[in-house]
């Protein structure tokens, strides 16, 4: 934290009010103490630079899984080898690696991988459905727009009247759907907004503390982002020192005792599940999907019932063999420091 210099803050001498910035904002060049009569204590005018760093930009490789047509890739799944037991492998792995070609060669041929270009932003808290459906709206407006203004571009380069008269007419059209869209999903946003931290402040009014998180959210304060400088051989030797530590403390901790097993309890193997428990499982699933899943839940869900004997096999198999697939030890971490000492 610093503490800015300034002048007496207060009529009888003496400063009683002081700005006070941490280390990793913006500092104000100067502070300045103006008596405007209101009261005892003077008004203090400091200025700061408002400007913000742009996001970084990132890109990613992703499916537009829009424009998959689920029936075509259920046609083309019902001829790959996940539908034909006699082409199974026997080993487990085999069988994830399996899984992994046939479903990514079927993706490619039906929705190739595109390069997306995007700024990751933390969302708004009251940025709800009816928000991201309007957005998506105004967006589409705007490419129609777009669209149309490259049309009357090339009907003017051809030099004819007639097309060029129609593309007038389709930008202006194209350009008034969108402002027409444009207007309400302002004015739906700021009515989100508004009500959501009216109510969020009139709710933490009589807790001062919850109170200030919510000030705090709303300035943009709080959010602990993820190290870009951490990479996995420090994360690891973080991970191996700290637990190192553990076990040094507690290494002359007494002995843990445990209960035994009553007579004739025993687990010799797993028991084999079926074809309807890993539909009624995977029905039940919330929409939700890992970067590592090659399809979204809600597109697995409509193929389980073609692909359920195949993942059945599958499952049965590393459990019989007390076998877990390589593949699935694979995961991507995004760490996110606690503490300023942690190594970044």
């Amino acid at each position: 934290m610093l503490l800015h210099d300034s002048d007496t803050t207060h009529q009888l001498g003496g400063s009683l009010d002081a700005v006070i910035t941490r280390d990793d904002v913006s500092r104000p060049q100067s502070v300045t103490v103006a008596d405007v009569g209101l009261s005892d204590h003077h008004l203090l005018q400091w200025s700061v630079p408002a400007a913000r760093s742009p996001p970084p930009v990132e890109v990613l490789q992703t499916r537009p899984w829009r424009k998959l047509n689920v029936d075509d890739l259920r046609a083309a799944l019902s001829t790959s080898s996940l539908c034909h037991p006699d082409e199974w492998p026997a080993d487990v792995n085999d069988m994830a690696a399996m899984y992994d070609r046939q479903l990514t060669a079927v993706l490619d041929q039906l929705i190739p991988l595109r390069e997306v270009t995007r700024r990751p932003r933390p969302s708004d808290p009251w940025f709800d459905a009816e928000c991201r459906a309007a957005k998506r709206q105004t967006r589409r407006l705007a490419r129609a727009h777009a669209a149309a203004c490259r049309r009357l571009a090339r009907a003017a380069s051809c030099g004819s009247s007639t097309p060029q008269s129609i593309a007038i007419e389709q930008v202006a059209a194209a350009k008034s759907a969108w402002y027409d869209q444009r207007r309400p999903y302002r004015q739906l946003r700021h009515q989100k907004c508004t009500a959501f931290w009216l109510e969020q402040i009139e709710t933490d009014r009589f807790r001062p503390v919850k109170l200030w998180e919510s000030v705090d959210k709303l300035l943009g304060r709080g959010r602990t982002r993820a190290c870009s400088s951490l990479d996995v051989e420090s994360l690891n030797d973080f991970i191996v020192e700290k637990v190192s530590k553990v076990c040094a403390t507690t290494c002359g901790a007494s002995t843990p005792t445990f209960s035994t097993v009553c007579d004739g309890m025993s687990l010799p193997h797993f028991s084999a599940i079926s074809i309807a428990d890993v539909i009624r499982s995977t029905r039940q699933l919330l929409d939700k999907s890992s970067a590592a899943d090659l399809l979204p839940t809600y597109i697995f869900k409509q193929l389980i019932d073609l692909l359920a004997p195949f993942v059945t096999e599958w499952f049965n198999r590393s459990l019989a063999a007390g076998c877990f697939a390589s593949s699935f030890k694979v995961a991507s971490i995004t760490p996110v420091l606690k503490k300023e000492t942690q190594p970044c």
